[in-house]
């Protein structure tokens, strides 16, 4: 929330709303900064699936990015089925967490360490190594 909130008082939200009749049925939401675009969430409503708002919002979203002379719009690490009509490549896409010292945070990150860890054993013997997929961020230059 700190994030989101300083992101609003710096001007660097980047809000994408599309209505229909007065009805919002879609919106897409994320952060501008240098040049960068980094959505962060993209949602319409499902009665309106039809009409295909998401598309109709996305390509407003591209364009504004060109208008505006952004150097990259990342559409994020999720759902490249739909995204694939719009990205030029994927990069790899990386979290860093950082925890304080005291012990109660330490414990987390152990346990968040010890939950990755058993996923990935799982998903090792439920799986071939071939099939797992590595998350990537999907990129469009502009």
């Amino acid at each position: 929330r700190d994030i989101h909130v300083a992101a609003v008082e710096a001007g660097a939200l980047d809000m994408n709303l599309l209505y229909l009749n007065g009805d919002l049925v879609a919106f897409m939401y994320g952060y501008h900064y240098r040049g960068h675009v980094d959505m962060m969430r993209i949602g319409f409503e499902p009665e309106h699936a039809k009409v295909a708002p998401g598309n109709a919002l996305w390509t407003r979203a591209i364009r504004d990015s060109f208008e505006r002379g952004d150097h990259v719009l990342d559409l994020g690490p999720t759902c490249l089925d739909y995204k694939k009509f719009w990205i030029t490549h994927t990069a790899a896409n990386y979290t860093l967490t950082e925890y304080p010292i005291s012990a109660r945070s330490q414990a987390l990150r152990l346990a968040r360490w010890l939950r990755k860890r058993w996923k990935k054993s799982n998903d090792l013997t439920n799986h071939d190594s071939k099939q797992r997929v590595k998350q990537v961020g999907q990129m469009v230059d502009v």
